[in-house]
């Protein structure tokens, strides 16, 4: 369902994770401009399964979690906090062998912390990265909810829909970030059991 463009975009960003990984502390970061050769690393990149990237991110696009800086000290409703709450524990069944991995922290209540310990196979062991993203959205402008879609014909694509429709999946959190939390998190449990199956 989702095409080459996506399963680029992914081996881009898991070679981007690896190169921030890989940096001595201190490095400056200047890099110049250059072509990767994706062919060339397709077969050192772990398989990525579309259908499912795109199934994970249509669920977490499903669960409104929607802040309001209104709603102090989480700027969650009620209901955003139950669906923050229970993104967790998708997260936790997609990604088994990261949360086993890691050390799992609750912030705040409604912020996940995980700490991988350095590989004894890495040539620079103890050298930290940080990927971070967000699982809130921001609201949808008032009588819009009808609008979601209708360029591309779409009539079951609202914000909170997750529809997979055309190779997008819709919704609000589908660009701005469940997605690249998605991604991230995938990359990382594709990584982890790829070594567990290869050591």
């Amino acid at each position: 369902m989702v095409g080459v463009e996506v399963r680029a975009a992914t081996a881009t960003l898991i070679a981007f994770v690896a190169a921030v990984v890989f940096l001595p502390m201190g490095a400056r970061l200047e890099f110049e401009p250059r072509e990767i050769p994706l062919k060339a690393l397709a077969s050192r990149i772990p398989f990525m399964n579309d259908n499912t990237l795109a199934s994970q991110v249509s669920k977490l696009v499903q669960l409104n979690t929607v802040s309001d800086k209104l709603l102090p000290p989480y700027f969650l409703s009620a209901a955003s906090q139950r669906n923050m709450k229970e993104i967790h524990l998708l997260l936790k069944g997609f990604y088994p062998h990261l949360f086993a991995a890691a050390t799992v922290e609750t912030v705040n209540e409604f912020s996940l912390l995980l700490t991988l310990p350095a590989s004894a196979n890495v040539k620079a062991p103890g050298r930290p990265a940080l990927l971070m993203c967000h699982l809130d959205v921001v609201p949808i402008q008032n009588g819009t909810a009808s609008d979601w879609g209708r360029a591309a014909g779409c009539k079951e694509c609202g914000p909170f829909s997750g529809a997979q429709h055309d190779g997008f999946v819709w919704g609000r959190g589908s660009l701005d970030m469940k997605q690249y939390c998605v991604a991230m998190l995938y990359a990382a449990e594709r990584l982890l059991s790829q070594n567990k199956e290869e050591g």
